[in-house]
């Protein structure tokens, strides 16, 4: 997600200023001039009337934040052996292997938070145990679309909403983003 994709769909938020753009020119000026240095010190830098040095920080805070409000929970209904070419999904599911992401080992009945959708792969984190939560162990990754089932959880019963999710987690997704904008 992008800045100004968070700020078009919420008015209330003024545009989002990229904190180090100051126009090419200046932007060149301070790493290439006649004195042969660059500007500053190389870990704080000039930046843009109106912003902040953490600007952007306090900005990519912000879109995890929303990432994972609008996360959907699904349960695996099929094992999958982290492969990056799992021939038993389909050839296509081969050809469109996310690269240079991790691929997880996810086993049926775990429960995962998702929070990207692809044509065929979903990235997910998977809901593990207080005591492994409290030591920092953290499973997340990329595995095969067709095995997840969405599930709903407002009102704590779990009950399957779909045997394929992309179309019911798009719509999810677009209701909340309704939802939020009215707030």
């Amino acid at each position: 997600m992008e800045a100004r994709h968070r700020h078009t769909h919420d008015s209330s938020l003024p545009p989002f200023v990229f904190p180090y753009d100051l126009g090419y020119k200046r932007n060149l000026s301070q790493v290439i001039n006649w004195s042969g240095r660059s500007q500053g010190n190389g870990l704080e830098w000039q930046v843009a009337k109106g912003c902040l040095e953490f600007s952007l920080t306090v900005e990519q805070l912000e879109q995890k934040k929303l990432k994972r409000k609008q996360a959907v929970t699904c349960r695996i209904k099929q094992d999958y052996s982290g492969s990056s070419c799992p021939l038993n999904f389909g050839l296509l599911l081969c050809l469109c292997t996310p690269r240079f992401e991790p691929k997880i080992k996810v086993q049926e009945g775990d429960v995962f938070s998702v929070t990207r959708w692809g044509r065929y792969w979903v990235y997910g984190d998977k809901t593990l145990s207080e005591a492994l939560s409290e030591k920092g162990v953290v499973v997340r990754g990329w595995f095969p679309r067709s095995c997840v089932v969405a599930i709903d959880t407002s009102d704590d019963s779990e009950e399957v909403t779909s045997d394929d999710p992309g179309s019911e987690v798009k719509s999810k997704v677009v209701k909340r983003r309704k939802e939020q904008s009215k707030q």
